[in-house]
């Protein structure tokens, strides 16, 4: 199996943007608690202004290069159902069906 799956977060100082980083860091421990997949997250910080973040794409969220939220914090969910579609692709397995589930700051 690969060393890990790695979810990327470009943020800024705005308030998605640590509601994406949360959520990131909440679906990681959800994958290795609950499936033991090894999942690293990468945060990048971008040096943008709060109320330009969304124009300039802050947060953006990506799943192994793919992105899946861009001027928005990621549900949990779409996080996790993501990382399982990049293995599934990889390996032929498929993931859970998750309720949605947004988180807060």
């Amino acid at each position: 199996m690969r060393d890990a799956v790695v979810i990327t977060v470009y943020s800024g100082v705005d308030y998605e943007s640590r509601a994406a980083e949360r959520a990131c860091r909440e679906a990681q421990s959800i994958l290795v608690r609950e499936y033991g997949l090894p999942v690293e997250v990468i945060s990048v910080p971008v040096p943008v202004p709060s109320e330009d973040a969304p124009s300039h794409g802050v947060p953006l969220v990506l799943v192994d290069g793919r992105p899946i939220a861009k001027g928005r914090a990621p549900l949990i969910s779409d996080i996790v159902e993501a990382v399982f579609e990049v293995i599934g692709e990889e390996y032929g397995i498929q993931g859970p069906q998750l309720p949605e589930v947004a988180v807060g700051v």
